[in-house]
């Protein structure tokens, strides 16, 4: 699988999942690192979200590591770029449209993820987290 890693310096609600393993990093030591590697997904809360037709995008985070992050769902053949953002801090990633495309941006490390966006453009099209997201429904 390829994965593009970007970061640039720009301006620019409750769900989860059951904790399983301890996480490997916190805070400052996970930024830039993909949830799934890092087991910073084992205890998620999805935060907010947004979603069309073919794609939703969800804002991701986990109080045990420290990091916010942004999840998409859509076809694995969809070229796609995710990205998560507060304030100036941004980290993205960039998969191709060649089936390996993966579902998460790399974890920005913050202290709660309020005034955090989660970005994704698939097949053209941005979506991101933030007044129009919904809230996210608990499970």
């Amino acid at each position: 699988m390829a994965v593009a890693l970007l970061a640039s310096d720009r301006s620019g609600a409750p769900g989860g999942r059951l904790a399983a393993a301890s996480p490997r990093c916190r805070g400052g030591a996970c930024q830039g690192q993909l949830p799934d590697v890092s087991a910073c997904d084992r205890d998620a809360q999805t935060k907010s979200k947004v979603r069309d037709t073919s794609y939703a995008v969800r804002l991701e985070y986990s109080a045990a590591c420290g990091t916010a992050w942004a999840e998409v769902d859509a076809d694995a053949s969809d070229a796609r770029v995710i990205s998560v953002r507060k304030g100036r801090d941004v980290l993205s990633a960039a998969y191709p449209g060649d089936g390996s495309g993966g579902s998460a941006s790399p974890m920005l490390a913050v202290t709660s993820p309020d005034d955090v966006e989660a970005c994704a453009k698939v097949d053209g099209k941005l979506a991101c987290t933030g007044l129009d997201a919904e809230p996210a429904e608990e499970h």
